[in-house]
């Protein structure tokens, strides 16, 4: 406890000094970085960026996700995987593995309250190196982690949670200790905004929450708890309702980047549910070294849809160099394979997805690419031979398939074209 005592006060320096540069200092938009944190001043960025897919990826090739009956996706793909050996896709009705070609191996979890089955609302990571799948289930066996070993394609023993229950997040920290957060609305007693346990269960230690939100319907005040986010360099966190991201450092929270809001000066961050105007900064789960794509929401209220009502946002989005901290705001995003342009601060744009292995992918519905005009003027800035592989797989295309992915590498030398350098 006096270890822990010690890094709580090391925390709440830590704190201290962020809240002062945070205040006090003001870089230009377009500055030099010489260190972290990187702050990133919205309304004074004058760098619009006319951004493109080939931009952001390269080396790449399509795979079209086999469809049979067994193989057949849900329309909501929780989460998905690309490695050098497989593709995984969690959806709405199990966890599927593809060969990196596309073929259908074979479904390895399934949806339900079974033993071994995974219920609806669950998380998931993969550890790179061992190609084991941890899966945290919010409402099925909330004492254990499931463990999957992706290379014999079997379910390992479980991890006994240091705290059951419901958890919001979990990632390995390294190859002996794992991450943790509570679920984000937890109000019980449990301190922390984030912990660390062995593979056998024990508690190691903890990070106090030292944030709160409010919910608006009785004024319950409950902690604030963490999520976590990750590369192929550092492991990072932020409190879900705050602006900062850190770099973790063990017992440590160092601010990597501070997103500076009006929004948190004039109105009470955390609301459960948020007040209108209240924004909110969301940071790619997964990335890679060279750049970041954040989006930053303001909330303007609920809008009626046919299940109830959704949430409606304005969105910015920023593209950051982490070599150096220098950041545009994204003005439109073309896609150069389809066409298809976003630009609209109502809409949430679609970008590939990094991953901490140096892989990307982008996800593409059959539909679609069976819509592309085949006059369509869009430049082509992909090399020919991947408009001819996307010709060859439209001829066999159906509206009813599964997905066809866009696998690459994300793009190391981004930078020169928007004046990030």
């Amino acid at each position: 406890m006096k270890a822990v005592y010690q890094y709580s006060i090391k925390l709440l320096f830590i704190f201290w000094i962020l809240n002062v540069t945070f205040f006090s200092c003001k870089n230009s938009p377009g500055s030099s970085h010489n260190s972290v944190p990187y702050i990133i001043d919205i309304e004074n960025c004058k760098t619009l960026i006319n951004l493109r897919l080939s931009d952001l990826i390269d080396s790449c090739t399509l795979v079209p996700l086999e469809t049979t009956n067994e193989s057949i996706l849900g329309d909501g793909l929780r989460y998905v995987y690309v490695s050098d050996e497989f593709i995984l896709i969690d959806d709405n009705r199990g966890v599927c593995l593809f060969s990196v070609d596309g073929r259908f191996i074979g479904k390895i979890i399934n949806q339900g309250r079974g033993p071994g089955e995974l219920s609806i609302g669950h998380t998931a990571y993969i550890s790179d190196d061992e190609d084991i799948l941890f899966i945290n289930d919010l409402f099925n066996n909330t004492g254990d982690i499931m463990c999957y070993n992706l290379k014999s394609r079997s379910l390992m023993p479980p991890v006994t949670k240091c705290f059951p229950g419901q958890w919001g997040d979990l990632m390995l920290y390294n190859d002996s200790v794992i991450a943790g957060t509570l679920s984000g609305i937890d109000s019980d007693s449990n301190p922390f905004a984030m912990f660390y346990q062995d593979f056998r269960g024990n508690f190691l230690s903890g990070i106090h929450s030292r944030r709160t939100s409010i919910r608006t319907n009785n004024q319950e005040e409950v902690l604030q708890r963490m999520q976590f986010y990750y590369d192929g360099v550092n492991k990072y966190a932020k409190y879900i309702y705050d602006d900062t991201l850190f770099i973790l450092k063990d017992l440590e929270l160092v601010p990597y980047i501070i997103v500076q809001n009006i929004s948190l000066r004039t109105n009470t961050p955390g609301m459960i549910p948020p007040e209108a105007g209240t924004e909110r900064n969301f940071f790619e789960k997964s990335g890679n070294p060279y750049f970041m794509i954040i989006r930053n929401a303001t909330f303007e209220g609920f809008v009626p849809n046919s299940t109830g009502s959704r949430a409606d946002y304005r969105n910015i989005y920023i593209l950051l160099n982490k070599a150096n901290g220098k950041y545009g705001i994204i003005n439109s995003f073309t896609d150069d394979l389809t066409g298809k342009v976003q630009g609209s601060s109502s809409e949430t744009m679609s970008f590939p997805v990094s991953q901490a292995n140096n892989m990307s992918f982008f996800i593409y519905n059959s539909r679609d690419l069976l819509g592309i005009s085949p006059d369509n003027k869009v430049n082509r800035n992909f090399p020919q031979s991947l408009y001819e592989q996307l010709d060859v797989i439209k001829d066999t295309l159906r509206e009813t398939d599964n997905p066809v992915l866009l696998i690459g590498k994300p793009t190391k030398d981004f930078a020169t074209s928007f004046g990030l350098q």
